[in-house]
């Protein structure tokens, strides 16, 4: 057999209904597919996730070349057109190469969704804009502040989507949380341009 979604053996029998929650390929799919996840599979998990780190942290760099009297709020339009145009690109490819399958999944109510959570992305990288130009918090303070990120992730994956119950795993999420709220702190009172 292969690996399931949390990395553990799965074997070719299922002990219920099977569950489509990862983009309808279901663990049966995947082993069809060629035996589920493999060790390259995982590399290219964490590959693609240290790309998010990369990108992410790197989002408001090119803003740096643009001349001084167009930074701010003014950078969002771009910023916006830009996120749709290569958004729609990737996630085009992703259904017509990888996925053609996704087709049935595209309902009124997903792509409802989906904008909703586009609108909420986007309002932190409007906040960060602001953080960074009308209040001038140096890029060094603000962008690191921005992994709170994290914080409220986790809050909604525990508290409110019930993802994780396991007494251990929550206290090592708030031991983690506490270090980031640390660093924040100390960010602000020391980091550059305090």
């Amino acid at each position: 057999g292969g690996f399931s979604v949390s990395g553990q053996e799965s074997s070719s029998q299922t002990d219920g209904p099977e569950q489509t929650s990862d983009d309808s390929w279901s663990s049966a799919s995947r082993r069809e597919a060629g035996g589920g996840f493999s060790v390259s599979g995982k590399a290219a998990g964490v590959l693609s996730a240290v790309s998010v780190g990369f990108f992410g942290g790197s989002v408001l760099v090119p803003a740096g070349y643009v001349p001084e009297r167009l930074h701010g709020l003014r950078l969002i339009p771009s910023f916006g057109i830009g996120a749709a145009c290569v958004g729609t690109a990737v996630g085009s490819l992703y259904w017509l190469i990888w996925r053609p399958d996704l087709r049935k999944e595209i309902r009124p109510e997903v792509v409802r969704n989906a904008m909703c959570a586009g609108v909420v992305w986007n309002l932190g990288n409007i906040c960060q804009v602001i953080a960074q130009g009308r209040f001038k918090l140096s890029y060094g303070i603000a962008y690191p502040i921005l992994q709170c990120a994290l914080l409220f992730s986790g809050l909604w994956g525990i508290y409110f989507f019930r993802e994780v119950t396991h007494g251990p795993t929550i206290l090592a999420f708030w031991a983690g949380a506490s270090v980031l709220l640390v660093g924040i702190v100390l960010l602000g009172l020391f980091g550059p341009g305090a």
